[in-house]
């Protein structure tokens, strides 16, 4: 991060604790932009994780988070498993829409891209899933080589609820993880919490 950015970070971020300020992504966003949010959130996580911070949990960066080489390259190095979760275009849609209706009812913005994509499209009267859907398809097509990248992929359905995705991700972090030497952390529900999709 540049000496500007932590400077604009400090003067309008720094009575707000970092969750807080993660949770309103979209609101930091607007008003500080896309790349110092960016920046910013790299740097919260590749120092955290150098710190040991994060030992023995299941990290949910979100998608945004793991396009950051130095994100990738860090997790690498703490030895953490990396799972990409690939949905069907229809289920994040939804999840996508979900988000903007609730960004709409409680004034807390998140995904802004997305939120602002879905009201431009309200605006001119157009569907907004139909507009979500297609920026989703645009961002995934550039994000997949950064996906690529994971150590596992896991392929969901529109049927699958939490728990049968939970267990897809069980089964191939079971299949990756045990069969190589390492010592990892066994993976149980409680582990991860936000497997929303």
């Amino acid at each position: 991060m540049t000496k500007k950015y932590i400077e604009e970070f400090e003067g309008k971020y720094n009575a707000k604790p970092i969750p807080e300020i993660f949770h309103d992504s979209g609101r930091f966003i607007e008003e500080m932009g896309n790349k110092p949010f960016r920046d910013f959130e790299e740097f919260v996580i590749v120092s955290n994780l150098q710190n040991k911070a994060f030992n023995n949990v299941a990290l949910d960066l979100g998608g945004a988070a793991f396009l950051r080489e130095a994100v990738q390259k860090q997790l690498n190095e703490c030895g953490f498993v990396t799972v990409f979760i690939d949905a069907p275009r229809e289920r994040v849609a939804k999840n996508l829409l979900k988000d903007y209706l609730k960004s709409k009812e409680t004034g807390i913005i998140t995904r802004g891209n997305y939120y602002r994509t879905a009201l431009k499209a309200e605006e001119a009267g157009q569907s907004a899933i139909t507009a979500l859907d297609k920026f989703s398809e645009e961002n995934r097509a550039s994000r997949n080589p950064s996906y690529a990248k994971a150590n596992i992929k896991v392929t969901i359905d529109n049927s699958d609820s939490l728990q049968d995705m939970f267990a897809k991700v069980k089964n191939a972090y079971n299949v990756v993880v045990y069969s190589s030497k390492s010592k990892p952390i066994p993976l149980t529900q409680s582990t991860n919490n936000r497997l929303n999709m």
